[in-house]
């Protein structure tokens, strides 16, 4: 037994109720863990402000526990924080823009005074090859993976990640990966040029493209002969423990050999310039297949192979014939 309850048809005096609800509860276990409320009085931040974030949040539970991880993230600048998110009257906006405007709320805090031009340069480069990159994977990876693909240093993504926990669920243990708290933030960034945060947001053709760019660079790096040291050509691949693939083919090689393709298809790269794939395939064709074998994904082989044929098969419908100029 079951009952379907779908939230846009609940009464909007119910949803602020609830919402009412869980940022008084929030917003005491902030004020609790800060040194047990020393620094905030107990009637902390107020029954006025909880109502203005109620009116705010427009009947959206992901604004309202949005706003509660960047307020609590803030530590000792948590009421400064509270002070960034309610400084705004959004409460005409539809509902995706006020998640537009709380996600750009959060992301200006990334950029502030004490950076100087430079620097500032340097995080918004970070920022686009990292977070536009989680954004846009088809499985989602851990730092170290991410480190891996990208050939950016752990240190530099958890920098980077550091004031972005409040939209990204960035786990402490290295094995666990890196996911996004609601898809409306992916949204965000890749829908955002030219309007309410330029500034971050992402390119996503030229995102896809290079990561199609990282993933043949790994791929013939690591790729060889007898990748798993079988040193038998006739070993079976179901026989290998799955810990020796992984010793031997990180994650974030496994991911490439699976996905390359598929970040090709959505880049910006010509439709008709395939000299990148040409020179992979006759080098490290043979190397690639051996590991997806070993990796127990050849049907994913296939599947890349039948897309690249389909590819090149309306390549050459749209190119003209080579006597043409004659």
């Amino acid at each position: 037994m079951h009952h379907d309850l779908v939230l846009h048809d609940v009464p909007r005096a119910i949803l602020d109720h609830d919402i009412r609800v869980l940022l008084r509860s929030q917003f005491e276990k902030i004020r609790q863990d800060l040194e047990h409320g020393e620094h905030l009085p107990a009637d902390w931040p107020g029954v006025n402000r909880i109502d203005l974030l109620v009116q705010k949040a427009g009947g959206l539970f992901i604004y309202a526990a949005t706003a509660c991880r960047f307020v609590g993230q803030g530590g000792q600048f948590a009421e400064r924080r509270l002070s960034l998110i309610l400084q705004h009257d959004n409460t005409i906006l539809p509902p995706e823009e006020k998640l537009n405007e709380i996600y750009t709320t959060i992301l200006t805090h990334l950029v502030r005074g004490e950076h100087n031009e430079e620097e500032t340069e340097e995080l918004r480069k970070l920022f686009d090859q990292i977070v536009g990159s989680i954004v846009i994977l088809f499985n989602t990876l851990s730092v170290a993976s991410l480190a891996g693909l990208l050939g950016i240093q752990q240190n530099d993504i958890n920098q980077t990640l550091t004031h972005l926990h409040s939209v990204l669920d960035v786990p402490e243990s290295k094995g666990s990966v890196i996911r996004l708290l609601h898809p409306s933030f992916r949204d965000f960034l890749l829908n955002q040029r030219g309007r309410l945060s330029p500034y971050f947001s992402i390119d996503e053709k030229r995102a896809h493209y290079n990561l199609y760019m990282n993933y043949l660079r790994i791929m013939s790096n690591h790729l060889k002969r007898d990748i798993c040291n079988l040193r038998a050509p006739g070993a079976r691949a179901a026989k290998l423990k799955r810990s020796e693939v992984d010793r031997h083919i990180p994650l974030h090689v496994q991911y490439a050999c699976r996905h390359w393709i598929h970040h090709f298809k959505r880049s910006d790269v010509d439709s008709c310039d395939y000299s990148d794939i040409e020179k992979f395939l006759r080098k490290h064709f043979l190397y690639w297949l051996e590991a997806l074998a070993l990796m127990g994904c050849m049907s994913d082989g296939a599947v890349i192979v039948n897309i690249l044929d389909s590819m090149l098969a309306v390549s050459e419908l749209v190119q003209p014939p080579s006597n043409v100029a004659k």
